[in-house]
């Protein structure tokens, strides 16, 4: 029988509002060769009508009479996945048109790559490109941190979800909670180029799920950490934790954090030491970015740390930066 190169999974659960836009970006994509696996995880809404309105032979639609969730409805879906390739897609994104040709030369070029993600642009509540890590190092890396790829924009080899499906009891963070895990026997990348827009929502319910996937990242990060084989004091777990969640940390809580991960490296080698002093740089940047309320005192702390020499500023940024800072300026989330 011929099977397609890529099998796409999409769950879907009440999502009548965005549905059919994330339904056609995967239907004209340029690549063709892919069946398209939607599962409806027992909607209420007219999520089926609009599924069943299309007749396109690659559409594969299962529905779950019941609302299984999302670990065990993608599980499912991979279960029935008959492609080289699985692709996800979550029903509220849109794929633009050259997605899936640009991850299939870029998977056929780099035969060692098992997953490959891509860049993203935020859409909805707010609109901003989105640079992911590129190699495997830097993923590597950014992993202690929290999720380096964006789900719904990965091309996968199908074993590497055979041998490590998601897990119901990391729901909410199961994509992080499966890199973490993953990153240590496959190859991983992202394709320098915004392949997906991805919506973000502004209502209530997506801060309360933010707020339970902080706890279950938090766990999965601990777990991380256990790889160092090092016993951190719970005062730098909780900076690594806070950073991660994109909260504010003391320029001092930034350094002992830092001087803590480079020895528990040194002694386990796990990450390669210029890479992690580079991610952990970015990340802090991007959490003193943001909360430039704090005033000068925030500026001169910084210019006085061992990571602001690893990111190779800009005269403009660091301008922009200072000016921030000089007149309090509070980020808008």
């Amino acid at each position: 029988m011929n099977y397609p190169m890529i099998s796409v999974i999409m769950p879907v659960y009440n999502g009548e509002k965005y549905l059919r836009e994330a339904v056609e970006s995967i239907l004209d994509q340029t690549y063709t060769d892919f069946e398209f696996i939607i599962l409806n995880d027992g909607s209420t809404d007219r999520t089926e009508e609009i599924i069943l309105s299309y007749d396109d032979p690659r559409i594969v639609y299962v529905k779950n009479e019941r609302n299984l969730q999302i670990v065990k409805t993608l599980n499912k879906g991979i279960a029935l996945a008959k492609g080289k390739y699985i692709a996800r897609m979550d029903a509220d994104d849109i794929s633009l048109p050259e997605r899936f040709e640009k991850q299939i030369e870029f998977m056929e070029k780099h035969p060692k790559v098992d997953i490959c993600g891509t860049w993203i642009k935020t859409i909805g509540h707010k609109d901003e490109e989105r640079e992911l890590p590129r190699s495997h190092e830097e993923i590597k890396a950014s992993l202690l941190f929290g999720t380096a790829l964006a789900h719904p924009t990965i091309l996968a080899k199908r074993s590497l979800f055979e041998t490590f499906p998601y897990q119901e009891k990391y729901n909410k963070a199961e994509d992080y909670a499966l890199w973490t895990t993953a990153i240590d026997h496959y190859t991983f990348s992202n394709i320098q180029s915004v392949l997906l827009l991805y919506r973000l929502h502004s209502d209530q319910t997506e801060q309360t799920e933010r707020a339970t996937q902080a706890s279950v990242t938090s766990g999965i990060r601990s777990r991380v950490l256990k790889k160092f084989e090092y016993d951190f004091p719970a005062r730098v777990v909780d900076s690594l934790n806070r950073m991660s969640e994109e909260q504010y940390i003391s320029v001092a809580e930034a350094e002992e954090l830092l001087q803590y991960l480079l020895i528990a490296n040194r002694k386990s080698n796990i990450y390669d030491e210029d890479v992690l002093r580079s991610i952990f740089s970015q990340r802090i940047w991007w959490v003193f970015n943001n909360n430039t309320r704090k005033g000068m005192e925030l500026f001169f702390g910084f210019r006085k740390s061992s990571f602001r020499h690893a990111l190779a500023l800009t005269l403009y940024a660091e301008f922009k930066f200072f000016i921030k800072c000089l007149i309090g300026y509070t980020h808008e989330s």
